[in-house]
């Protein structure tokens, strides 16, 4: 156990060193603090154990008071652990998402966000531009944005597909409020399995763009863009657009132009 607590702290001290992720650092101070308090737990009742049976081998009097005196400060203790367990954790999330979002305030955007902005302005084609809280769902989107509807978020998901043994990927756009049919983008990509991107897949398509940031612009990837024709239902559309800080609200029809996606009907 101290041998543990020993490579936890040795580990903080690499973490604090090398991450800008307060969320892990969190994640390893509390299984530090709680790996100390279970081992003065451990200390107190052995402690306590090897007193009794001394106590029993030297036929001292009083030797099964020591037992239940242990018996009761373990148990009282092992309650204490996990109140304090949850407190931790609690009071340690709070503070470490406080960090977190001062972290992600002042975290430059991610590249993609002028490389899209670019693209549009290119194109000359208009768009509102919006900086926020971080978000990752459409749910949460939605929220941040009253004047759309949640179907007008336009949801861009990155799917890895299997076709004659071989693995390519390519990317979904559905309204915010829709799932896709499984079995109906298998047929349409003639795909024997599909599921979604792991983040490491992610990471390398994307550059690094964090789920919930990732863009409806899989041409700019390189991979093919499919989006369900329900999307076309609305006249404007909003996505994030490269980061979770970020998103921008554009004509449905205008981003086609740009982008160029196969229209199918995937809906579930």
């Amino acid at each position: 156990m101290i041998f543990k607590l020993l490579q936890i702290k040795k580990h903080i001290h690499n973490v604090a060193e090398t991450t800008n992720d307060p969320t892990y650092v969190h994640q390893i101070i509390s299984e530090f603090v709680l790996r100390a308090f279970t081992l003065v737990i451990v200390m107190i009742v052995l402690g306590t154990a090897v007193f009794g049976v001394l106590g029993f081998v030297l036929r001292q009097p009083g030797w099964w008071i020591l037992f239940s005196i242990g018996a009761g400060i373990s148990i009282i203790l092992l309650l204490i652990r996990w109140v304090v367990t949850i407190i931790i954790r609690r009071a340690v999330r709070v503070v470490y998402g406080r960090i977190k979002k001062s972290f992600d305030t002042i975290k430059p955007m991610h590249a993609a966000v002028q490389e899209i902005k670019d693209t549009i302005d290119q194109s000359g084609y208009e768009y509102h531009y919006f900086e926020h809280e971080p978000v990752r769902t459409s749910e949460e989107a939605a929220v941040l944005h009253p004047d759309y509807t949640l179907s007008q978020g336009a949801k861009a998901l990155l799917i890895r597909a299997k076709k004659n043994g071989e693995n390519f990927f390519v990317q979904v756009v559905v309204p915010g409020d829709v799932t896709f049919d499984v079995k109906k983008l298998k047929d349409i990509l003639d795909a024997k399995k599909i599921s979604f991107a792991t983040k490491p897949e992610a990471d390398n398509i994307t550059k690094g763009i964090e789920f919930g940031g990732i863009p409806p612009f899989g041409n700019l990837f390189g991979i093919p863009v499919y989006v369900d024709k329900a999307l076309f239902k609305n006249d404007k559309i909003i996505f994030n657009c490269g980061d979770r800080r970020a998103s921008i609200g554009m004509s449905a029809v205008d981003w086609a132009q740009i982008v160029q996606p196969i229209v199918i009907d995937v809906a579930s």
